[in-house]
């Protein structure tokens, strides 16, 4: 059990790229019957923007201080910092995966050239982008307004003269 516990961020990204694979392998059949050239350069357009955002994001998760009670947990622990490097790690190689793929796919579909699991390939890097950006945004909201145990919320008495 103690196992599970510590390792269940690497079993959810797993499980997570694993359904993609599944998803992908089963949906490429679908995109390799229609006219996909110009969603592919939406796709495109769309992760180069994303991976732009996710640089902000990363601008925002370097203003927090390393004070700050949740950012002090993080970087004492190191199973905790190494799991907030992969996260934000992760999301920048899938997008710039996607936008390499994506480009090559679109240069292939132009040119009438096909290639068997290139649509596979799309798909997946396509949804495993997303999901993993979406991860990584939240992650970044939830230490941004992490606010902890306020001591300053206590109840103040009044206190009377005798």
């Amino acid at each position: 059990m103690n196992f599970l516990k510590l390792n269940r961020y690497w079993f959810i990204y797993g499980s997570i790229f694993l359904s993609v694979l599944v998803i992908s392998f089963c949906t490429k059949d679908i995109f390799e019957k229609l006219n996909i050239t110009e969603f592919i350069g939406d796709v495109l357009n769309f992760s180069s923007i994303m991976t732009g955002f996710l640089g902000a994001m990363l601008g925002i998760l370097a203003s927090i201080s390393k004070s700050t009670s949740i950012m002090k947990s993080i970087f004492e622990t190191k199973q905790a910092k190494w799991q907030l490097m992969v996260s934000v790690i992760i999301p920048f190689l899938s997008g710039m995966l996607n936008i390499i793929i994506c480009s090559v796919y679109r240069l292939l579909l132009n040119n009438q050239m096909k290639i068997n699991y290139m649509s596979f390939l799309f798909i997946s890097t396509t949804l495993f982008f997303l999901i993993s950006s979406i991860v990584m945004v939240i992650l970044i909201f939830a230490l941004y307004f992490y606010e902890g145990n306020k001591k300053t919320s206590r109840k103040i008495r009044k206190i009377e003269p005798k």
